[in-house]
């Protein structure tokens, strides 16, 4: 490998609070570069700007560094929900660093910060409304959750169920 002395491969992600305008601004930044993957709207940087600094203890807004260089935004909520679950209600990560395990980072973050978490998927309501056939005007939040067991606890194992014979179509 043809590389300066000086230069280090950083491996390690770490983990800031955004609070600041300087961390609006790199959340303006990479947000912007995921707006079609996040289907989301502009959100200009005052607006980041007064959602960081706003104090709102239900949620929490971090930056994932590599090194000292940005490279996901993770918005956290649900922490004053009066129990253990919170949820990534965003991640977004710099296209450069797509592939390189910030998201995985960022999640393994989160269930640490929030105990157990709630990761929507884009377009899970879709989705389970075509396997479990229930009206339009229904809503059905799904999600997945993840979170670390107790110790000593003994693991249940999932059983197995047919969907299409528990359903009980025309019955809402």
């Amino acid at each position: 490998m043809n590389r300066m002395m000086s230069e280090k491969e950083l491996t390690a992600f770490n983990v800031v609070e955004a609070v600041n305008r300087q961390d609006a601004r790199y959340v303006t930044e990479i947000y912007g570069k995921n707006i079609e993957a996040l289907h989301g709207n502009e959100i200009m940087f005052d607006e980041w700007n007064n959602l960081l600094s706003s104090g709102d203890t239900d949620e929490k807004h971090f930056l994932i560094l590599k090194g000292a260089i940005p490279c996901a935004y993770l918005k956290v909520n649900g922490l004053e929900s009066g129990d253990t679950i919170g949820w990534i209600s965003m991640l977004a990560v710099e296209p450069a660093f797509h592939r390189n395990g910030v998201g995985e980072y960022a999640v393994s973050y989160a269930e640490e910060y929030a105990c157990t978490l709630r990761v929507p998927l884009g377009d899970e309501g879709e989705y389970s409304r075509k396997v479990l056939g229930y009206p339009e005007e229904y809503f059905m939040p799904c999600f997945i959750g993840i979170g670390r067991p107790q110790k000593n606890i003994t693991a249940i194992k999932q059983k197995d169920i047919d969907l299409k014979q528990r359903i009980h179509w025309d019955r809402w």
